[in-house]
């Protein structure tokens, strides 16, 4: 929610903007889409349906980078920046399992109860 809530507000700034405005939405709700993904019943289980369900999140996203690049011969500065926010998020459910978050989060975790 924190990538989706920063591209969103980015939106927000930018809303006079049409150009970016509208890539930055696109960028935000398709942050939203690992919830859906990951419902689908079809994709198998990690590890082996992980480029399945990396495929499927991505799309949108590589598709508008794609119609930006057909279109206009260029691909926005906003998609590049949506897509080191995909990477990012990807470490991090790489890195959710491990005892080393785990034992991160109980600590931060004690510090406020």
């Amino acid at each position: 929610m924190v990538v989706f809530s920063s591209f969103f507000a980015a939106a927000i700034v930018y809303r006079r903007k049409p150009q970016v405005h509208k890539r930055l939405m696109m960028v935000a709700a398709n942050m939203l889409l690992i919830a859906a993904v990951a419902r689908m019943k079809f994709i198998p289980p990690p590890p082996a349906g992980l480029p399945l369900f990396l495929a499927i999140w991505f799309l949108p996203l590589i598709s508008a980078m794609a119609y930006d690049w057909w279109g206009q011969r260029r691909i926005h500065t906003v998609y590049f920046i949506g897509l080191g926010a995909f990477v990012i998020r990807i470490l991090a459910i790489a890195i959710h399992d491990t005892e080393a978050w785990g034992s991160l989060t109980r600590a931060i975790v004690g510090l406020v109860a």
